[in-house]
């Protein structure tokens, strides 16, 4: 497989490593968003996580779902996936019927909010907001 420096154009037909040595020789950039397998290189994360899934590209210690063969970056993005597309709990590991199931399951907690590993819920009547509440590990 053939790599290339964006900044000078090099094509190095040796492979990633020598493209990665002479970015690291020579101070220029190494591409921000690379697939893992292959030499492609996009915009975003959001493209390059897209191709990997759809090519099935990921290297083999990525986070994957349990349920699917949806990979990603992180086990937080894994687990908002598997509560996102297929109504799973971690903790709990079940699936549940909906989302609003899942909430009832964080209502009866002693918690106020329900963490499911990392990834906390608050509930705005049937809607819901996902984000890292990390900051509030000390309140519960």
């Amino acid at each position: 497989m053939t790599y290339y420096c964006s900044d000078c154009d090099k094509l190095f037909f040796a492979g990633r490593t020598a493209r990665d040595q002479h970015c690291q020789a020579t101070g220029h950039a190494l591409p921000a968003f690379e697939c893992d397998s292959c030499s492609d290189c996009f915009d975003d994360e959001y493209d390059r996580c897209e191709h990997m899934n759809l090519e099935q590209h990921w290297a083999e210690n990525a986070p994957e779902c349990t349920i699917c063969l949806f990979h990603a970056v992180t086990e937080e993005e894994v687990v908002r996936h598997e509560v996102e597309e297929h109504n799973y709990c971690a903790d709990c590991k079940r699936t549940f019927m909906n989302l609003n199931c899942i909430r009832q399951v964080s209502k009866s907690s002693s918690k106020r909010d329900e963490v499911l590993m990392g990834v906390a819920f608050e509930w705005k009547d049937s809607s819901y907001i996902i984000g890292d509440l990390s900051f509030l590990q000390s309140e519960m």
